[in-house]
């Protein structure tokens, strides 16, 4: 009973630091003048446009986009695009421009050599006046002054889900380098995803 006693009294003031030898504070870490960098995946940053139309243009979607809606443009995923398969080509992430944008992006080919563009089936976006589906070749986010080299595929057909896109026969693929969508309306580029 004693023993245990004192055991419980001993591992107190041990805890409490009475009767320990005292110790020498540790150096203080002093950064060295280079920082470390970090290894993480860095998040896509879009630089804002440096044209005063587009910016203008933004101003105007903006305003629009407060007054809420679909503006046409299906919340579902489309029903016929679900089961489509073929073989990859090309394939991409899309990144945010102006508005929040997430998905995968495919090109891909059957055996009759017809070529489709493929957004997968984790796609989703803020639904915005008169968005439309372009190849562009440029690797870089797009701006408006882009769109004139790129090719429209199609009117974005839902703001969720699966989408099929054929590719026009008279379209080499193989010149463009990104997807972007594009609101038409307001000439402002929404999202675009690099195609590897």
């Amino acid at each position: 009973m004693r023993t245990s006693f004192f055991a419980s009294v001993l591992g107190i003031l041990l805890l409490a630091g009475a009767g320990c030898p005292s110790q020498t504070p540790a150096e203080p870490t002093i950064p060295s003048a280079t920082p470390t960098p970090v290894t993480t995946e860095p998040t896509p940053t879009i630089q804002p446009a440096n044209d005063p139309a587009e910016t203008a243009a933004l101003a105007k979607l903006q305003a629009a986009m407060k007054t809420g809606g679909n503006f046409g443009l299906s919340n579902k995923p489309v029903a016929a695009d679900q089961k489509f398969n073929a073989a990859l080509d090309k394939s991409g992430v899309l990144q945010t421009i102006y508005f929040h944008t997430t998905g995968g992006v495919l090109l891909m080919s059957d055996a009759k050599h017809n070529e489709y563009l493929v957004l997968d089936q984790t796609f989703k976006t803020a639904p915005g006046p008169y968005l439309k589906v372009y190849l562009t070749k440029n690797s870089d986010p797009t701006h408006a002054s882009d769109i004139a080299e790129g090719v429209l595929i199609g009117s974005l057909k839902s703001s969720l889900g699966k989408q099929v896109y054929t590719i026009p026969k008279s379209v080499d693929w193989k010149q463009y380098q990104s997807l972007t969508i594009y609101s038409s309306e307001f000439s402002v580029p929404w999202a675009f995803a690099p195609l590897k």
